[in-house]
């Protein structure tokens, strides 16, 4: 199943050094949008995909995470791609205070892991784990929330929501994933979230709220990642 083996495939070419090749310059795995038949990273590089290493529909793709080996120079910051994988990641709006209705049904608000978060193309971006039965076809959608803010306070609070849809989660750390036939899958997430960086040079706090498991007391328990919006993401 193509999204077990995501967090996988993407960790190992992060480790792969440089190809020894006289074509190929080095491999990227990145964010961007892909624009007729070109994708531009989030970090301004134009890539042509002039080589694929297998078929890809690239039929109404935008907001993607790929992998390549990047080959010849084409200009100023523009070069050929052999593309090796690409994925659609989902561009949800962050849902305002005033518009969130928190949801009634326990499976509207499951645990969920920030593994990473990065700021990138306007975008919060955020790697996320979590559970599924091993066979599971059943949609997961994740929700970010802005939260009501004190008085005086300039801190964006946002609150992660994981909606399992008709799924079950059982397993609560007390045998293994594969005696309860679940599985730890990765998905990835790019919120907008340019309407909320400062344009002053003074950093605006930023706290995004989940849950996830403390399996020594066999509980689901809130954690908050805790960065600063400044142009960039910063711990």
């Amino acid at each position: 199943m193509k999204r077990i083996l995501l967090a996988a495939l993407f960790a190992g070419a992060l480790l792969a050094s440089c190809i020894k090749d006289d074509t190929l310059y080095y491999n990227v795995t990145e964010m961007g949008v892909l624009r007729d038949g070109k994708i531009v990273s989030d970090t301004g590089i134009t890539y042509t995909i002039t080589e694929m290493t297998e078929t890809y529909d690239l039929t109404g793709l935008d907001r993607i995470l790929f992998l390549g080996d990047v080959l010849a120079s084409t200009g100023d910051r523009t070069y050929n791609l052999r593309l090796k994988s690409i994925f659609s990641v989902p561009t949800p709006g962050i849902v305002p205070a005033a518009d969130f209705v928190a949801p009634t049904e326990p499976s509207g608000d499951r645990p969920a892991l920030i593994q990473t978060a990065w700021l990138g193309g306007g975008y919060l971006n955020l790697s996320l784990g979590y559970f599924v039965g091993d066979a599971s076809k059943v949609e997961h959608r994740f929700t970010l929330a802005e939260q009501t803010v004190p008085e005086g306070k300039d801190t964006l609070f946002l609150r992660l929501y994981h909606n399992a849809g008709t799924e079950d989660e059982y397993w609560d750390g007390s045998s293994t994933l594969e005696d309860e036939g679940m599985a730890l899958i990765s998905a990835y997430y790019s919120f907008p979230i340019t309407p909320f960086v400062p344009t002053t040079d003074k950093p605006r706090p930023l706290k995004v709220l989940y849950s996830w498991h403390a399996f020594e007391d066999d509980m689901i328990v809130p954690d908050t990642v805790i960065y600063s919006l400044k142009g960039e993401l910063e711990k």
